[in-house]
């Protein structure tokens, strides 16, 4: 099967209840621990976000098939000097089913990001790789090396 099988599509707001099932999917495959039931949470975002256009969500299918997915946030930044505009785009939940991987479905919807991302005039797409995704972000053009790079540091309120 080739990549030219798969079939790319926008998410609509009716897709909510999937988005948020292929991201704990996602999220579980990545080894994180369901502690707390955010399902509903994540189909309140995805309709929110994609009904008011500050996120995008592509999915790939293969004859009607769930394959891969990447979304894209739209966020307002303090202009840089580093990138262009004052926009940046965060790119999230890139996911390949594993009976999926490694046929270049990733590429091609990372492609159709960056490609939004153009067309929308973001300056800059950022993202946080896990250790398998790094080689595939690299690929596509993601740069981990670069003078300056921010480190990736995290609080969160525990409940």
């Amino acid at each position: 099967m080739t990549n030219y099988d798969l079939k790319i599509r926008k998410a609509t707001a009716e897709d909510a209840g999937f988005l948020a099932d292929i991201r704990i999917r996602q999220l579980l495959d990545e080894g994180s621990k369901m502690i707390y039931d955010t399902r509903q949470d994540m189909i309140d975002f995805y309709r929110e976000k994609i009904t008011d256009g500050s996120y995008i969500q592509f999915i790939g299918e293969v004859n009607g098939e769930f394959a891969s997915t990447a979304g894209l946030l739209f966020q307002d930044y303090p202009p840089s000097i580093g990138w262009l505009g004052a926009k940046r785009g965060y790119v999230s939940s890139v996911y390949t089913s594993p009976e999926y991987r490694r046929r270049g479905y990733a590429k091609m919807i990372l492609r159709e990001i960056k490609d939004e991302a153009r067309m929308r005039g973001l300056g800059n797409l950022w993202l946080l790789a896990s250790s398998e995704g790094r080689y595939l972000y690299r690929d596509c053009g993601f740069d981990d090396e670069r003078p300056g790079r921010d480190v990736y540091m995290e609080w969160y309120e525990q409940r």
